[in-house]
């Protein structure tokens, strides 16, 4: 079924408990050079360009995916207006190198975390990430990741080095 939608028909949808879960979009791009020019799809590690045969013998690549999306949403958190709404964690290691939060694999579980030392205050981060993980394991508690580094909860994050505790991305 193609149907044109409007803005008041997404957001009574969004508002109606029974309303679809899903919408299916088809949409013709075009490069940025104009009909027929040339795109060069992501390469992935393990297989390249990630290119599927359909049913039907045509081929599509992709083109996009949501992680892709979500690592170029979280930089956005470094920088006005969006860096007053989360934690600004920044590691110093090595010469003087600096690395935030947003910039760590991990992020809040970044084996990073692992090695920084109580800044001058006394606070602890490696101390409070691992209660953090604890809480959410034991408990099912978030709320410390939460106020630590909420991006964490956002774009996922993997204790891969202590707790192991995985949360998933949301985005």
């Amino acid at each position: 079924m193609t149907q044109t939608l409007t803005r008041e028909q997404i957001d009574a949808w969004a508002d109606d408990p029974s309303g679809p879960v899903a919408l299916h979009l088809k949409q013709k791009l075009l490069p940025v050079e104009g009909e027929g020019g040339v795109i060069f799809p992501p390469t992935y590690a393990d297989i390249g360009y990630n290119i599927d045969t359909l049913s039907d013998g045509s081929r599509v690549a992709t083109i996009d995916s949501v992680g892709s999306q979500a690592n170029r949403i979280e930089p956005l958190f470094k920088e006005p207006p969006y860096a007053a709404l989360v934690p600004q964690i920044e590691i110093v290691y090595g010469n003087d190198k600096v690395v935030t939060i947003f910039d760590a694999g991990h992020r809040l579980g970044d084996a990073l975390i692992r090695c920084v030392e109580p800044d001058e205050s006394g606070f602890d981060l490696r101390q409070a990430a691992h209660d953090a993980f604890l809480a959410f394991l034991d408990r099912g508690d978030a709320t410390q990741i939460a106020k630590l580094a909420p991006t964490s909860l956002v774009f996922g994050v993997w204790d891969s080095r202590d707790t192991q505790a995985k949360w998933p991305r949301l985005v």
